[in-house]
């Protein structure tokens, strides 16, 4: 169970599930047994246009077209100023979009071969907040940016978004110790729930998993 306005993890060990889990919440895949609920209905009931206007998802692999950024970004075209500059400040583009000559303007190659794969990454966001969903479904999003950029995104997102319910999919656990709710996820099944000290103390796989990350993080 996910609360509304809540920041939420699944956490686990590559092929553990996570990501099956996140397609099927986003509706792109129906479970074999049991069902997604949102707000008591099943989500095989909504409409697609009203669920995906609510639903925004960042994918690991970004999916970039040969076109400018802006256009990249605001796919819905009632897309306002002031959403658009509130989601590239909370994607950490500012930086990269002040060395671009055209700005928001500036074409971006095919498949986003011009881009670095963290620049693709965030972009995306940008695109998903743009939208201004109520659900925010992101999948390993910062696998290719650095620490001080992921907390920065997530200091952000965490600021700027306030009602937006989060739930992201990881497995670096540094990044997600203040969530509200950080669910394990092992070979398809789901072994605890809690915040990061509730599961130090009451997982023991959670711990481990920790541990290792903070080992190899210190070498």
């Amino acid at each position: 169970k996910i609360k509304p306005h809540t920041r939420n993890a699944i956490v686990g060990p590559t092929a553990s599930g996570k990501t099956q889990l996140l397609y099927i919440l986003a509706g792109l895949t129906s479970p074999v047994t049991g069902e997604v609920l949102i707000d008591n209905i099943n989500i095989n009931e909504f409409d697609n246009t009203s669920l995906y206007n609510q639903l925004g998802i960042v994918f690991q692999d970004s999916v970039i077209f040969n076109t400018t950024i802006r256009e990249n970004i605001a796919f819905n075209t009632s897309a306002t100023e002031e959403s658009i500059n509130k989601a590239i400040n909370t994607a950490e583009l500012d930086e990269f979009l002040s060395t671009q000559k055209l700005g928001l303007d500036t074409q971006v190659s095919e498949r986003g071969t011009s881009l670095s794969g963290g620049q693709k990454q965030r972009l995306t966001l940008a695109r998903a907040l743009t939208l201004n969903p109520k659900i925010l479904l992101l999948d390993d999003f910062t696998a290719r940016v650095d620490r001080k950029t992921e907390e920065s995104i997530s200091k952000n997102l965490y600021k700027n978004y306030k009602d937006l319910t989060i739930i992201s999919i990881t497995q670096k656990i540094e990044s997600i110790k203040d969530y509200d709710q950080i669910l394990l996820i092992m070979d398809g099944e789901l072994l605890a729930t809690g915040t990061h000290q509730e599961l130090l103390k009451n997982s023991f796989e959670y711990k481990q998993i920790y541990e290792s990350q903070k080992s190899t993080e210190n070498k």
